[in-house]
């Protein structure tokens, strides 16, 4: 017998871990997490750091952000 209210929560969590899985499986996003980890970079740093385009970096970016993976703000 499942609990009242029990699926809904399930099928979120199931959705949300898909959504960072779908996000990781990248090998550039799995590389701009781990450079993210080491501190805050700019989208030109991190551009010039795994030698793609910034207008591609961004892509990746806000696929990592729409995930919840990291947090963007915008400066100056």
């Amino acid at each position: 017998m499942t609990q009242p209210g029990g699926r809904p929560a399930k099928d979120a969590l199931f959705d949300a871990l898909a959504s960072v899985a779908k996000a990781v499986a990248s090998g550039r996003r799995a590389e701009i997490i781990e450079l993210l980890a080491q501190g805050e970079r700019t989208v030109d740093e991190v551009a010039a750091a795994i030698d793609q385009s910034v207008a591609n970096t961004s892509h990746h970016l806000r696929t990592l952000a729409r995930a919840g993976l990291v947090r963007t703000r915008r400066q100056g």
